[in-house]
C-alpha cells in the first residue's frame, strides 16, 4: 500500500481486531459492564489506554494480555487480616 493510497476493508478489520474498549475488557474478565471503566480509575487498575478515540479509551490486546498476566491472583492483597480467635472490642 502506498501512502496515498487507503487501506482495504481487510487491512481496517485486521487492526480495528488488535484494538478493544472497556466494554471488550469486561467480557474478556468475566465482568459486569462498567467494571473496566471503573478500573481505570483505581490505583493498580487498567493501565494508560495505548490510544483515545474520541473520549473511548482503546488498548492493543497485546497490552490488555499484559496487564491480565501480571495481576495478582484473587484473594491477594486488599483489607485487614481478620482472625477468628481475637475479640471484637466495642466501637470496631
Amino acid at each position: 500500500m502506498s501512502t496515498n493510497e487507503r487501506p482495504s476493508e481487510a487491512e481496517i478489520r485486521a487492526a480495528l481486531a488488535e484494538l478493544m474498549t472497556t466494554a471488550d475488557v469486561d467480557d474478556a474478565m468475566g465482568w459486569t459492564s462498567g467494571t473496566a471503566a471503573k478500573s481505570r480509575r483505581r490505583p493498580h487498575g487498567l493501565p494508560e489506554p495505548d490510544a483515545m478515540v474520541g473520549r473511548t479509551p482503546v488498548y492493543f490486546r497485546a497490552t490488555f494480555e499484559r496487564w491480565r498476566e501480571s495481576r495478582p491472583g484473587q484473594g491477594a492483597g486488599g483489607g485487614r487480616p481478620w482472625h477468628r480467635d481475637e475479640p471484637v472490642e466495642a466501637g470496631q
